[in-house]
């Protein structure tokens, strides 16, 4: 499997409400694109935990190029995870704001340390 399913694409988009999750200076506010926090590399990945739903953030296409040119912003804030740092589910995440924690369920537990 190279990319996100429909299923996970689908529960993204319940989850955020349609909206970009990550909200930089350049938000567009409408979210079009589905983003991997840890990257499948080239070619694509066999681990399951990449195209899980913990490791997609909707994001508009302003925000996408905003964590494609800013690498260090997006790994400080979790919209980038390190391969060596899965699953995703335990590095939290600033979503709209908000540090959270992401499951594979589709919950958002917010909570107050970054990991």
């Amino acid at each position: 499997m190279t990319g996100f399913s429909a299923d996970v694409k689908a529960a993204a988009a319940v989850r955020a409400m349609g909206r970009c999750e990550v909200q930089t200076d350049w938000c567009t506010g409408t979210g079009q694109d589905y983003h991997h926090r840890a990257n499948r590399g080239m070619g694509g990945s066999k681990d399951p935990q990449i195209n899980a739903l913990s490791n997609c953030l909707l994001v508009c296409r302003g925000c996408h190029d905003f964590i494609g040119r800013n690498p260090a912003q997006a790994y400080a804030k979790g919209w980038l995870v390190s391969k060596f740092r899965q699953p995703s589910s335990d590095v939290a995440v600033l979503l709209s704001g908000r540090w959270a924690l992401l499951d594979d369920a589709g919950g958002v537990e917010v909570c107050d340390a970054v990991g």
